[in-house]
C-alpha cells in the first residue's frame, strides 16, 4: 500500500474520531460554561446582585454584613452618584473632616452595604468613606461584569468626583479582590495622577487561576470548563482576561500598596501572592500573611490586626 493511502486512513481516523467523540463532549461542555458564565459574570435577573447578604447560609458571610449595616446607622452618609459609560452609578459618601478619602471596592456579587464592614478601620483612622455600588450591582446600572476591564473606569470618575466636588487631596482604593484588581487597573491607566495609595485584599495574578481555584474548592468540573467560560466573557463583554489582568498592569504601579492574604485562602494560592508580589513595580510595597480567613474573610477572623496593618501602613505614608 502506498504511503499516501495509509496517511488518508490515517487523517481519516482522526477526522472520524474528533467527530464522533471530541466535537459532542465540546458541544456539551459549552453549554455547560455558558451556563456557567451567565450565573456568576451576568446580572441576569435584574434583580440579581442586588443589596441583600449574598451569602445567608455562610455565618461570616451574614455577621460582616450586619456589623457593617449597624456600625453605618449612626454615621451621616449621603447619597451619591455618577453616570459613567452611560450607567447611573450610586454610591453613599461620609465626611469624617479629612482631606482623604477611601473608596471601598468590593467583589462580586457584593453592595455597598457589604462595604460598610471594610469601612471601619478607615473610618477610625480618621479619612472620608466612600463606598460604592459596582456597576451591575445592589442599585447601580449595568448587566455584565468585566472583572474590573471596563468597571475601573467607574472608580476614575468616582475619583474624580471626590476630588472635584468634595474637595479630597488624597485617594484610597481598597479591594477585595475583584475590586483589588479594579484598583490595580485604575492606578495603571489614570492619567490625572488621583490616586495616592491602594490597599488590595486578596490580590489575584488573573481571573483564569482564581476562577478555576474557585471551581476546584467547589468541586466543580474545570476542564474545558474554566477556559470556555472565559471564551463566553470574551465573546459578550470583549474583555480578554489574560492580557487585560492584574500581573500585566502591577509592574505600573508606582505608589504605595499593601497586600493582604490569608494562610487559609483556597482562591489565591501562594504561588500567585508570590507572583503578584513580585510583579508589582512599586518600591513602597507591603505583604501581610494573616494565618484565618477565607478568601475576603480576613478581617472577619482577626479584625484587630487587620485594622493595626492598614493604620500603620496609612500612617507611614503621612495618610
Amino acid at each position: 500500500m502506498e504511503w499516501y493511502f495509509i496517511l488518508l486512513i490515517v487523517l481519516g481516523s482522526i477526522v472520524l474520531f474528533f467527530l464522533i467523540f471530541i466535537l459532542p463532549f465540546l458541544l456539551y461542555t459549552l453549554k455547560i460554561a455558558k451556563k456557567v458564565y451567565f450565573t456568576f459574570l451576568v446580572r441576569e435577573p435584574y434583580d440579581k446582585w442586588g443589596r441583600e447578604c449574598s451569602d445567608t447560609t455562610n455565618e461570616e458571610q451574614v455577621k460582616m454584613y450586619e456589623t457593617g449595616i449597624n456600625w453605618s446607622l449612626d454615621k451621616n452618609f449621603i447619597d451619591v452618584s455618577i453616570t459613567s459609560e452611560g450607567f447611573k452609578l450610586v454610591g453613599k459618601y461620609l465626611n469624617n473632616n479629612s482631606s482623604t478619602c477611601v473608596i471601598i471596592i468590593p467583589g462580586r456579587t457584593e453592595s455597598l452595604l457589604y462595604s460598610y464592614y471594610f469601612a471601619i478601620p478607615y473610618y477610625n483612622h480618621g479619612t472620608n468613606v466612600l463606598v460604592i455600588d459596582n456597576r451591575s450591582h445592589g442599585l447601580s446600572e449595568g448587566y455584565f461584569d468585566t472583572i474590573g476591564v471596563d468597571e475601573y473606569k467607574d472608580i476614575l470618575a468616582w475619583a474624580k468626583l471626590l476630588k472635584d466636588k468634595f474637595d479630597n487631596k488624597n485617594i484610597i482604593l481598597h479591594g477585595i479582590c475583584i475590586g483589588a484588581a479594579t484598583s490595580v487597573f485604575a492606578k495603571a491607566k489614570e492619567e490625572e495622577n488621583l490616586i495616592s495609595c491602594i490597599v488590595a485584599d486578596g490580590l489575584f495574578t488573573n481571573f483564569y487561576e482564581i476562577f478555576k481555584n474557585h471551581m476546584i474548592a467547589d468541586h466543580h468540573p474545570v476542564f474545558p470548563v474554566c477556559r470556555e467560560v472565559m471564551y463566553y466573557l470574551k465573546k459578550y463583554t470583549k474583555a480578554d482576561i489574560y492580557k487585560e489582568c492584574p500581573l500585566n498592569y502591577l509592574p505600573k504601579i508606582d505608589i504605595p500598596i499593601l497586600f493582604l492574604y490569608s494562610s487559609e485562602d483556597k482562591f489565591v494560592l501562594d504561588d500567585m501572592k508570590k507572583r503578584v508580589y513580585e510583579a508589582c513595580g512599586s518600591k513602597n510595597k507591603e505583604r501581610n500573611d494573616f494565618k484565618k480567613g477565607a478568601h475576603s474573610h480576613i478581617r472577619i477572623n482577626q479584625a484587630p490586626e487587620y485594622d493595626k496593618t492598614i493604620d500603620c501602613f496609612l500612617t507611614n505614608h503621612d495618610l
